[in-house]
């Protein structure tokens, strides 16, 4: 996970202050081509089918979404030109709110549209109108605890992974890590110890090997079962 860290998501990061705001929108986190590219990667090193569940990777690999990055970085933008010392970056910031009451694609829009799901988003919204600094530690605890994506887990608390088959149930009550406490230094969710291994590459090649032996078995068995049913 390293050069992820350390090179993919920084370079992803150029700029989102400006382009990603179509992206910020609470549903939108795995639409924007960037998250769906880290997302081939992930399963690449995973070594999981294409249909793997998305959610269920990123946080097996105990990472948040591109999406949080690029609204924290968008409201520590929003929070420089609210104080900064340029009268007209102010006076661009405030005219750029006003238009977002008639346009529904500037800049303004877009963050006031992202505050949508958070806790705070009333407040939020009327700091944004009023051209008034927001609290951003408040603002990044209120981002992660909508990342965690509660809505989409809450389904699986209850379900016992052998009353129904669902790759989303079984990785949650069985195989993901219990999440922690949003904060404003760290994720709510742990990377698994197995991800900070490095393992050789004669093991990797020995895991590869059972992988593909595992396949092999999986399809003669689908074949004989579709040979018994004929």
């Amino acid at each position: 996970m390293g050069p992820l860290d350390t090179y993919a998501i920084p370079a992803s990061m150029y700029a989102s202050q400006v382009w990603a705001t179509p992206f910020l929108r609470q549903g939108k986190e795995m639409d924007n081509p960037l998250q769906k590219r880290l997302m081939t990667v992930l399963k690449r090193i995973l070594v999981v089918k294409d249909t793997a569940p998305l959610w269920c990777i990123m946080r097996e690999c105990g990472l948040e979404p591109l999406q949080f990055d690029w609204f924290r970085a968008a409201v520590w933008l929003y929070n420089a030109l609210t104080q900064s010392n340029s009268s007209t970056a102010r006076k661009i910031l405030q005219a750029d709110m006003q238009l977002s009451s008639r346009c529904g694609d500037c800049w303004s829009s877009h963050i006031l549209s992202a505050m949508n799901g958070l806790t705070q988003s009333y407040s939020f919204k009327e700091r944004l109108l009023k051209c008034e600094p927001i609290d951003l530690g408040r603002f990044v605890v209120e981002l992660r605890e909508r990342h965690v994506h509660l809505d989409y887990w809450t389904p699986y608390y209850d379900m016992h992974p052998r009353e129904r088959n669902s790759k989303r149930s079984t990785y949650h009550q069985w195989c993901a890590l219990p999440r922690k406490r949003a904060m404003v230094t760290h994720s709510p969710y742990t990377l698994p110890r197995h991800m900070l291994l490095v393992i050789a590459s004669n093991m990797c090649s020995d895991f590869m090997a059972v992988w593909r032996v595992a396949e092999g078995l999986q399809c003669v068995w689908i074949t004989r079962k579709k040979k018994c049913l004929g």
